[in-house]
């Protein structure tokens, strides 16, 4: 099945990007929405090869596009870049706000970086990361995610959380949440399952699934899901009983971003729509909803 991404318009009209070449356009939106970049800073680390690969370019064109996008993409001496201007579409709400969950994400991303990339982020969002330090303070880092920028790890919120605490004098505690749900969690893991196969009477992801929706630009942008709702638990509730969708959430979430009619024209279409009743998402999946070749009104990715 092939996949689906979406970028705002804007970037064919915005002045730093006048005069880029097809060629540099193409490698920009590879480094913004390829598997290894973190969805909410923009943050990726990908080998030259692999990225050669997958972007289907050649080294000379690869050197080329590189230099036309240098005020857009930070590189660094680990193999790290940063799509500078991600967290700006992510971590802030339409009114100029925080998003508290993607500024959470943020952090757990930031905290792995090295010291120059965290300079680097600290001067380009200064205020973010002011509500980092104010709200998540550096002295417990939950660490749900042990590669936050590799898709291998995507169902790893399934796993216990282990909460490494350090005190005033330099002792370290570790502690171990661990429940019976996901205790059933890790058995299914080491069975060779993927985590969310784990079951249906597993406790569903709730947090992941909400921010994975607004780690997609125009869900975010346009429908962003701001509270899990009692309501919205109990259909999560009932959908994780069902094995297409614990399987299949993601590309659920991917396909609904992906399709001009739900994003810009299908009025009932949120959050609560999707996770409803499983009729919505099946034809999500059934491709009811993809774009048939004519640009929608609204945003468009001819790439």
């Amino acid at each position: 099945m092939a996949g689906y991404v979406s970028t705002s318009t804007s970037i064919y009209t915005d002045p730093d990007l006048a005069g880029w070449s097809a060629l540099a356009i193409h490698l920009y939106l590879y480094l913004w929405h390829n598997d290894h970049v973190h969805g909410i800073t923009g943050i990726g680390r990908v080998s030259m090869p692999v990225m050669q690969a997958e972007s289907r370019l050649t080294p000379k064109q690869m050197q080329e596009a590189r230099k036309e996008i240098a005020n857009r993409v930070a590189w660094f001496a680990d193999g790290t870049y940063w799509v500078t201007g991600r967290p700006k579409h992510t971590c802030y709400t339409a009114g100029g706000g925080l998003n508290a969950k993607c500024v959470r994400s943020a952090q757990q991303c930031i905290m792995q970086q090295c010291e120059e990339l965290q300079a680097a982020f600290a001067r380009r969002y200064p205020d973010l990361v002011e509500e980092i330090a104010e709200k998540l303070p550096a002295d417990t880092l939950p660490i749900p995610h042990q590669y936050p920028m590799d898709t291998l790890s995507e169902g790893d919120p399934d796993l216990p959380t282990v909460s490494v605490s350090v005190s005033v004098d330099d002792s370290v505690s570790v502690s171990e949440e661990s429940t019976a749900t996901e205790a059933a969690s890790i058995e299914a893991v080491s069975d060779g399952k993927p985590p969310d196969a784990a079951g249906a009477d597993s406790e569903p992801p709730y947090d992941e699934i909400a921010e994975f929706w607004n780690t997609q630009e125009r869900l975010n942008t346009y429908h962003a899901c701001t509270q899990l709702t009692a309501t919205r638990r109990k259909h999560i509730r009932a959908r994780w009983r069902e094995e297409l969708w614990r399987t299949q959430w993601r590309e659920v979430i991917r396909k609904s971003e992906a399709s001009d009619f739900l994003v810009h024209q299908c009025k009932p279409f949120d959050f609560t729509w999707v996770v409803k009743n499983p009729e919505n998402y099946v034809k999500i999946l059934e491709g009811r909803y993809d774009n048939k070749g004519q640009p929608a009104r609204g945003d468009y990715d001819p790439f």
